[in-house]
């Protein structure tokens, strides 16, 4: 009969045997690692996008793949913190949700105004900017600043105006042009800038995808003009910069300038038709077409006063005075506390019911700005639906930014 071994002796000697082994495990660990940063080196050295998308699809399983995503966030936020504009951020926003820097992105907004609040230094722009980020740590400071200004100069009338008043206009005599005229001039602020997004779909199948950011600024009249915008397409990617210029004016047709971003060329040029510009997306439903119209474009007739969601409404008719717009007439709900159209109904040529607005509205510091719209057209069954992501007011916006000039500089899409 054997000799009986003690467990102590076994488990000796297997710890005897794996020491034995440790140096080889050692080695393929090294020899791994060494495998895996040969794999990588040439990635960094190139230190691009696409070098280390096309390393992460390569190889998966490497130990870098966290680094490299990290080194791709940075790279695409890189040229947004390089310019530092309010639009750029948005964009980046629009572009990069998951972005680790997109937070980061809102920040850089906020210091962006405070910085122009600071260099402004009214107590109209410090109240503004306090109702605008009453979280932000630059608080204290600004109210600080605000303090001592108010202890030096007593505010004007304009000064006191709080940012969040709500027009208050008599409705006695109320007329269908009156009505819409309040529609078209309420108070929208002195500018903003916008990002959204649209889908445009049939039977619940999305067709088409679209996002832009928009800056606008109004002028009131002054020089004939009612306001400047310029549109840029973020996406789809064929048409990522590709910009609109428009000056709309009070008593004559409005004024288009468009470029397109990937041309050889950047040269921006004048039209009478942004037709041919617009994605797929727009295919069914143009702001421009159907909503954004001037109130001499159309005569105007109060119809009734009728409840929609809640809201008792006045409803107007609207009819195009010439045949350019794609209407042959609309019905307006319109609720008279905060001048906003609720529901539209567009009619065709024939005065058969052609498309259905729906739209939720979101309150910004007391300035009203869709939130959503959907958009039905029941003879064809095609739905767009948008979603104004963001809203940026009150910034300051140069004139200079609404220029041929402007259109053609090559930085981002801005």
């Amino acid at each position: 009969m054997g000799k009986k071994h003690s467990p102590l002796m076994i488990i000796s000697v297997f710890l005897l045997l794996q020491s034995c082994n440790l140096p080889f495990l050692r080695e393929d660990a090294s020899e791994e690692v060494r495998v895996q940063q040969e794999q990588y080196q040439p990635y960094t050295l190139q230190h691009t996008i696409e070098g280390y998308r096309e390393f992460i699809a390569r190889y998966p399983t490497n130990m870098y793949v966290e680094e490299a995503q990290q080194h791709i966030e940075d790279l695409e936020f890189a040229p947004y913190e390089q310019t530092s504009t309010v639009e750029g951020y948005m964009e980046f926003r629009l572009r990069y949700p998951h972005n680790r820097h997109y937070a980061e992105a809102d920040r850089k907004i906020e210091q962006l105004e405070c910085k122009r609040c600071e260099e402004t230094g009214t107590v109209e722009e410090y109240q503004e900017f306090l109702l605008k980020y009453p979280e932000s740590a630059s608080v204290e400071q600004i109210k600080a600043k605000l303090k001592k200004i108010e202890s030096l100069e007593k505010p004007g009338p304009a000064e006191k105006e709080s940012l969040l008043k709500e027009p208050t206009v008599p409705l006695a005599d109320m007329n269908g042009l009156k009505l819409m005229t309040m529609v078209t001039e309420r108070d929208r602020g002195k500018d903003y800038i916008i990002s959204s997004s649209w889908k445009c779909s049939k039977k619940d199948r999305v067709r088409h995808n679209m996002t832009y950011v928009e800056k606008r600024k109004f002028f009131g009249g002054k020089d004939g003009i009612r306001y400047k915008s310029v549109i840029r397409y973020i996406d789809p990617p064929s048409d990522y910069g590709n910009a609109i210029l428009t000056w709309n004016y009070e008593d004559q047709e409005k004024a288009f300038w468009f470029i397109r971003f990937r041309s050889a060329r950047r040269v921006a040029k004048r039209t009478t038709n942004t037709e041919f510009l617009r994605p797929s997306a727009e295919a069914d439903f143009s702001l421009m077409d159907y909503y954004d119209v001037n109130v001499g474009e159309e005569t105007h007739k109060l119809l009734r006063e009728e409840a929609y969601e809640g809201t008792t409404c006045f409803v107007v008719e609207s009819t195009p005075i010439e045949q350019k717009l794609k209407y042959g007439k609309r019905i307006n709900w319109i609720d008279p506390h905060h001048w906003i159209p609720l529901k539209i109904e567009y009619y065709d040529k024939k005065e058969k019911l052609w498309k259905i607005l729906h739209i939720e509205w979101q309150n910004k510091f007391g300035l009203w700005f869709w939130k959503n719209a959907k958009i039905t057209n029941v003879q064809r069954g095609y739905k767009t639906t948008i979603i104004i992501e963001e809203v940026r007011v009150n910034l300051g916006l140069p004139d200079r930014d609404f220029t041929k000039i402007s259109l053609e500089r090559k930085i981002l899409g801005f």
